[in-house]
């Protein structure tokens, strides 16, 4: 089981990074460096889901200030 869980994560690692440099390269890298903020949601969603971890009251209002933060990042637009 141990070893099907390092292959999963070894394989979508590999697939974040292949789709992390496409961007890089397709799109300014100002509007894909604002994307990394997703990192911190991502990890609160699975630990909910793989790990059954309790929703602290701390936990939503951090959740919420990161996504308050890429929403402002992806409504501003620099390149106007």
């Amino acid at each position: 089981m141990i070893w099907l869980m390092v292959l999963a994560i070894g394989l979508s690692s590999g697939f974040g990074y292949l789709v992390w440099f496409h961007a890089i390269e397709s799109l300014p890298a100002t509007l894909v460096a604002g994307f990394l903020a997703l990192s911190p949601i991502t990890a609160f969603v699975l630990s909910l889901i793989l790990l059954d971890a309790a929703v602290t009251p701390s936990l939503l209002i951090a959740t919420a200030l990161v996504c308050s933060g890429i929403v402002c990042f992806a409504r501003s637009n620099p390149h106007q």
